[in-house]
């Protein structure tokens, strides 16, 4: 995979959970993306850290959110 693609991803995942307010699991990110879900747990991982700094958090059903306000730009 080339690290555009990854990118790109990178970017629609959190594009994703700006959209859904109520949270995704990570199936269900995985079914949007098109990728498996142990992609998607190393993506959410990885736009948690440097340089992106994602404000993510799980709820205690497993949703996966983004903290209201967080802008990308």
């Amino acid at each position: 995979m080339s690290a555009v693609s990854r990118a790109v991803r990178l970017l629609a995942l959190l594009r994703l959970l700006g959209a859904h307010p109520a949270g995704l699991t990570t199936r269900e990110i995985a079914e949007r993306l098109g990728v498996s879900p142990r992609t998607v747990q190393r993506d959410l991982i990885e736009v948690q850290a440097e340089p992106l700094y994602a404000p993510l958090w799980q709820d205690d059903g497993y949703r996966w959110r983004i903290m209201t306000g967080y802008d990308m730009m």
